[in-house]
Formats: structure tokens, C-alpha cells, sequence
């Protein structure tokens, strides 16, 4: 103790944006699924690390942790449980590297961002060399209907054969007709995924992924 949650939206990746526009359209996702995180580990604090180029998606998630406050569903006594947890955003320093998330932690607590050796792992010694549970943006967001509906067996049946389970969001650009963040099961092939996207532009094909 104290224990951490942190979730990770230092989308860095060339060509990657899911998490930006999870981010800047249902930032309530995120949150809640942070908040659930933090009350089951009884963690005092969770902090959302954005990229610092995501102006847009900075002041979406910041508004929204207003809005949460202001419904009493984080900071001190969540809906008179007299359990608290509190949320921030913190923004990137940028760096590349700093998606890697031993480095992350390391510009949190204002240091230099650079991996650490591993073990051992965040979940012993993360922030703070205490405890911290670290995920992405996507699985955050996940995380509140998973707990809510069917105790998440509506979201395992989505994937395309029994050995899988759930669905992803996939960043797809390039020479396609409809570049988009795509909703998908998991499972689906390649040409299907490009197919809801409109299919190759001008006909072109596929030489490269």
C-alpha cells in the first residue's frame, strides 16, 4: 500500500489511432472500467498518461473526470461507500519510448524514460516501487460492459471460432477506401477487415501489411 492503476494512451505506433478515438469519443468507458479496477485492488489513485500531442483527447478525458466527480463516482466517498479513488491525466513528456510501459512509470515520477530491467514486475514494483496495475487503453474500456452483461460470456462468444474469445479494435489506414478504427471479432481475416473498410482503393493490391 497505496496501490496504482495506470492506463496507458501513449499510442505511438506508426499508423495506430484506436485508442485516440476511444479516448476522445467514450472516455467515460475508460474511466469507469479504471474506477472498477482501482475499488476491487483498493487502490488509492489512477492516472490516465496521454500522449501530449492528444490535445483534443486530453481535455475529453479531463472533462470527464469532472463530470465523474460531480456524480460522486470518483475522488473521496464514491456514492457514500467510504471507498476512495481518485483520477488524473498525466501528459507525456514525449519520447518514443516512453510507450513502453516500465519507461511510462519512469516519467511519471519524473524521471527519465527509460525502460527498467525486469523483474521485478509492476504489479510487485510499479509506480512509486509499489504495486500498479497497468493496461491499455482498449482494455479499459472493455472492462465495464465485460462486468455488466453476462458476466462477460456475451463478449467471449464475439470472436469467429471457439479457440478465441472477444473482440479487438483495429487501426487500419493506408491505401484502403475508408480508413477507420474498426470494431471486430476476433478471429476475423485480413481481407474481411480491409472489406469493411471499403475494400483497396482504386483497385490496387494488397502487397504489404
Amino acid at each position: 500500500s497505496p496501490k496504482y492503476v495506470v492506463c496507458n494512451g501513449d499510442e505511438s505506433e506508426p499508423g495506430t489511432f484506436k485508442d485516440r478515438e476511444i479516448l476522445l469519443r467514450t472516455p467515460n468507458l475508460v474511466l469507469e472500467g479504471m474506477i472498477l479496477a482501482g475499488l476491487l485492488l483498493n487502490a488509492e489513485r489512477g492516472y490516465v498518461y496521454i500522449r501530449h500531442e492528444f490535445e483534443e483527447q486530453i481535455e475529453s478525458v479531463r472533462l470527464e473526470i469532472e463530470r465523474a466527480k460531480s456524480l460522486g463516482l470518483c475522488g473521496d466517498n464514491i456514492l457514500d461507500s467510504g471507498r476512495s479513488f481518485h483520477l488524473e491525466v498525466f501528459v507525456s513528456p514525449g519520447g518514443y519510448i516512453c510507450g513502453e510501459q516500465t519507461a511510462l512509470i519512469q516519467a511519471i515520477q519524473d524521471q527519465r524514460a527509460e525502460p527498467r530491467n525486469r523483474p521485478p514486475e509492476l504489479q510487485t514494483n510499479g509506480l512509486w516501487d509499489k504495486p500498479t496495475l497497468l493496461n491499455n487503453v482498449e482494455t479499459f474500456a472493455w472492462v465495464p460492459a465485460i462486468v455488466e452483461k453476462e458476466d462477460g460470456e456475451w463478449y467471449a462468444q464475439q470472436a469467429t471460432k471457439e479457440e478465441f474469445k472477444g473482440a479487438r479494435f483495429f487501426s487500419v489506414s493506408g491505401d484502403v477506401n475508408q480508413p477507420a478504427a474498426v470494431e471486430v471479432p476476433i478471429g476475423i481475416k485480413i481481407g474481411e477487415l480491409i472489406e469493411r473498410c471499403g475494400g483497396m482503393k482504386n483497385g490496387q493490391k494488397l502487397l504489404a501489411i
